[in-house]
């Protein structure tokens, strides 16, 4: 079995080194419940999709045309490929100066037959603010009414898989990997603030609760975004992180991508090596034993891209911090080859 690089826990660094990025490490499994620190945070707390824009207020801190609801809906029209988007109840962290914005928007749920229109003004908030996005920021009329938009006045940007909690988009999708109920790890670690210990399986506390027990693995690539959907048997727990080793062919290490499980949804993180801080690059929604996720190619960071150009192969793995260390088990390993593109768009 290929020996994969642990850098993210401090590998080759002084023991007082190692042990202080193993207890930040740990913590950031136990209570990444709030997000890391990024310019602008947005949570979007509705049961639909959040579309938005987010337009400088400037010096004079307003913007008159949009006040009016038909020059908004204009605009959003015009706009429509430069529309963001936010799963339900997940957050996202915008890269944006520390100005104040005025969030122009709307959103889709399958509740709703039309599109309630958002408008939420973000004040200039010295650190790392947060805001949150609800029904309470829904546009309303001068008589009470929410102004909205209709599915036939606006083209939603297309993308394969709608990242919704809902699932359907998948149906389509072959899977990756799948795991028999009696599958056992080929592999497993314990990590204990240094380098890891490897274990035996019957060693291990956490399997198959809490999420590990992994039941199949899909993932799609799209012309510059992809998707992936993880289900289970066992209900998924908040701690439990989905890690993703992505190697290239010629190079002892490689990025690793963390899907930290902190409640209905919450960020995919791209650990690269160099950097202290992991990067938000998409968000993920799930349920009891399934998630579905969408990485974000605009959120990439440049330092990531030239080693993410030679990934020739991942290793899925799964982990559960416990009293005595973090328990990490490995899944599977993959060809990026054997990743499916979005029909109609090629390597």
């Amino acid at each position: 079995m290929t020996t994969l690089p642990f850098w993210r826990f401090g590998k080759n660094r002084t023991l007082r080194e190692r042990t202080l990025r193993g207890v930040l490490f740990a913590t950031l499994l136990v209570v990444l419940v709030r997000p890391l620190p990024a310019d602008l945070v947005l949570r979007n707390n509705t049961r639909g999709i959040l579309y938005f824009l987010l337009l400088p207020l400037g010096v004079e801190g307003k913007i008159p045309w949009a006040e009016n609801a038909e020059a908004v809906k204009t605009y959003l029209k015009e706009h429509r490929n430069e529309l963001e988007k936010i799963p339900p109840e997940t957050f996202l962290k915008v890269r944006k100066d520390p100005s104040p914005y005025l969030l122009l928007g709307f959103y889709v749920s399958p509740e709703r037959p039309s599109f309630p229109l958002v408008r939420v003004r973000i004040p200039s908030v010295p650190g790392e603010p947060s805001f949150t996005v609800s029904d309470a920021d829904i546009w309303k009329s001068s008589a009470g009414e929410s102004l909205v938009l209709y599915p036939w006045d606006i083209e939603l940007p297309r993308t394969p898989i709608q990242v919704d909690n809902r699932y359907l988009d998948w149906r389509k999708v072959k899977e990756l990997r799948q795991f028999p109920t009696s599958f056992v790890p080929p592999k497993v670690l314990k990590h204990r603030g240094g380098s890891p210990e490897k274990i035996r399986f019957d060693q291990a506390k956490t399997w198959p609760s809490k999420g590990t027990a992994v039941e199949g693995l899909k993932i799609l690539r799209g012309e510059r975004d992809a998707y992936l959907m993880i289900s289970t048997y066992s209900p998924m727990e908040v701690g439990t992180s989905y890690w993703f080793y992505l190697l290239p062919l010629s190079s002892p290490t490689g990025l690793a991508l963390e899907i930290p499980i902190t409640g209905k949804g919450g960020p995919i993180l791209l650990w690269v090596p160099g950097m202290e801080k992991p990067t938000q690059i998409g968000t993920y929604v799930s349920d009891l034993f399934v998630l579905e996720g969408e990485l974000l190619g605009s959120y990439l960071p440049a330092e990531a891209e030239p080693l993410l150009r030679k990934v020739s192969k991942g290793w899925m793995s799964v982990s559960v911090p416990t009293a005595e260390g973090t328990e990490e088990f490995y899944l599977a390993e993959f060809d990026v080859t054997d990743i499916p593109y979005e029909s109609g768009v090629s390597p």
